[in-house]
């Protein structure tokens, strides 16, 4: 099974290119996107020994925070991995990401879930949001008469099949796609709220299962983890870890690098 990576970073292209080393397979391919306010020279000068067939660089975009630049820089990964026939499974990553399972355990994983969607939904409102997430969407109390929003982490996994389904169901759903670029943070609830509309079976619940990420949440955003978050990283039961920077502490990530050699 073809792994599909899409990854939306800003910064730190040599973390970026650590990150790709410690999960590149025989069938891994990695589909960048560099955030357009930055410049990609560094990025494509360090993974310039990895474009030729691993690499690819995706349609830029700015992606500020909070903004729909994110959901816009998403779909145009998805758009490009579908071209390529490089992906039977799309993991959506930051380039402040890190794998802390083996290379081994995490293709295995993948491949024995093929058929599942990892990503984590709940209504909105959602207790743990600031106001529930509801002054996220604009005229909430009107709209959600029509439309039941759903929320979460912005981070999924899911099998090329279900992405197909996600661009065939916006190019038919422009006025929702016109009104999530006025949401705040709509990175967190548009793939979720668009899932849920394209699976409105009961039975589709059995495809939506936990998320694959550790994160550490402060005040509704991820805490920079250290080497003192090693030992509740490396007993977790997920697959991925966020965030780092190794410009705060590179020594985690050599930590997290010697805990994974037994199984890679």
């Amino acid at each position: 099974m073809k792994l599909g990576y899409l990854i939306l970073t800003h910064k730190n292209p040599l973390q970026l290119k650590r990150m790709i080393d410690a999960l590149n397979g025989p069938r891994s391919y990695f589909f960048v996107h560099v955030d357009a306010n930055t410049s990609i020279k560094e990025f494509r000068h360090v993974l310039k020994n990895d474009m030729n067939h691993k690499v690819f660089f995706t349609k830029r975009v700015k992606t500020s925070w909070g903004s729909f630049g994110l959901v816009e820089a998403t779909l145009l990964g998805i758009r490009q991995i579908l071209k390529s026939g490089l992906g039977d499974y799309i993991i959506l990553l930051s380039g402040q990401d890190y794998p802390i399972k083996p290379r081994s355990y995490i293709e295995k994983f993948f491949e024995k879930n093929r058929d599942r969607i990892f990503i984590g939904i709940n209504p909105i409102p959602k207790k743990e949001w600031l106001a529930g997430g509801i002054t996220r969407f604009p005229d909430f109390e009107e709209i959600s008469k029509h439309i039941q929003f759903y929320g979460g982490s912005q981070w999924w996994a899911m099998p090329v099949e279900c992405c197909r389904e996600i661009m065939i169901f916006i190019r038919k759903s422009k006025l929702l796609v016109s009104y999530f670029k006025t949401v705040f943070i709509p990175d967190e609830s548009f793939f979720h709220t668009c899932l849920k509309m394209i699976c409105k079976s009961d039975s589709n619940q059995l495809f939506f299962k936990k998320p694959i990420h550790y994160i550490d949440w402060v005040d509704d955003r991820p805490r920079t983890l250290t080497i003192t978050d090693f030992a509740k990283i490396a007993t977790s039961n997920k697959l991925f870890a966020r965030k780092f920077d190794m410009n705060v502490d590179s020594q985690i990530l050599k930590r997290l690098d010697e805990h994974r050699l037994p199984g890679l």
